[in-house]
Formats: C-alpha cells, structure tokens, sequence
C-alpha cells in the first residue's frame, strides 16, 4: 500500500467537520512553511551579497603612506627633538631611564652590529635606518618578549617606542663603527 492510498483512506474515514478542521490549520502552517523558505532564500542571497561587497571593500583598502608617515612624525616627535640629526628629547631619555633597554640594546650589541653591517649601508642616513630595523627585530626575540613588555609598561609607552628609543641611544656608536660621522646623516640617502 502506497503513501497515497494510505492518505486516502484517511481522508474518507474523517467527516467533513474533521477535513475542515484539518485544512484550516494544515494550510496556514503549509503556507507558513512556503514563505519560510522564499525568505530564507532571499536571505542568503543578501548575505552572498555583502560577502562579495566586503572582499571588494577589503581589495579596494590601500595604505595612505602620506598618513602613515605624519602618524610616524607625531609617534617619534614625542620622544625626539625635531632636529636631524635625531637626538632624545628629555621625554625620550626617561622613557630610555625608565624601560631599561640600553641593557637590552648593550646585551645585543653584536647581533644588531651584524645586522646593520649585513645591510650594507652606503651612507650614514642608511645606517641610520639600518640600525633601527635591527633594533626592532628585538621584538622577535621571545626571550626578550617579558623584558620589553616591562620596559614598555614601566615607562608608560608602547614596546615599538621603546625599541626606537634604543636605537636613536645606540645608533651613533654603530655609525662610529661602520666609519659614519652622525652629522654626514644629514647628507640623506644619497
């Protein structure tokens, strides 16, 4: 006996009273059950949607450096005199007082040497630069992690203003070493 043939013996058992009854709340919640599928199509076509306007969104975000390097202007003015060459302010010798990273930085000395010398640096600006990407490759140091946290919490700055901090701190007896004058920075990139 088939599905069918079983629905139709129940249907001409029930009165009529009984089918009324049944259609009138079988129907609704049939209808109900229409309309929650159309809606929940309609749905996930909008979420497809946004999906797809978010990866074009997400594609489409392309760092200001104009922005980025005025950020970087005000973040070092606080911790260095306005002046080239860069030199601590007073602000910027506390925060070097207060962290402890001229430890860190006398600790590391050599590897940051090394680093700046594998550079290659042809000028004393280039140096410069040099000695400050190696300073900040200490935050890669996982033994150092505690340490510069601390520092950064003890002198009330970020860890990358820390780093920067002993960089500007060690940088002129890097360039003494790679036979730079600091005062040949000013001459730029060259």
């Amino acid at each position: 006996m088939s599905i069918l043939d079983e629905i139709y013996t129940l249907f001409s058992n029930m009165s009529t009273p009984d089918i009324i009854a049944l259609c009138t709340i079988g129907v609704p919640i049939f209808g109900a059950l229409i309309w929650l599928i159309f809606q929940s199509g309609r749905t996930f076509n909008r979420v497809e949607r946004v999906e797809k306007d978010v990866e074009e969104i997400k594609t489409s975000i392309q760092p200001i450096p104009e922005l980025a390097f005025r950020v970087g202007a005000l973040w070092e003015s606080r911790l260095l005199v306005s002046k080239s060459p860069r030199q601590l302010n007073d602000f910027g010798k506390r925060v070097l007082e207060q962290s402890k990273i001229r430890e860190i930085v006398s600790e590391k000395y050599q590897q940051i040497l090394g680093t700046v010398k594998k550079a290659n640096p042809k000028s004393a600006y280039r140096a410069e630069e040099a000695v400050i990407e190696a300073v900040n490759e200490l935050q890669k140091d996982s033994s150092l992690t505690a340490r510069l946290e601390d520092g950064a919490f003890n002198s009330g700055m970020d860890v990358g203003s820390v780093l920067l901090v002993g960089a500007i701190d060690v940088r002129d007896r890097i360039l003494g070493e790679l036979g730079f004058k600091i005062e040949d920075i000013d001459k730029g990139p060259q």
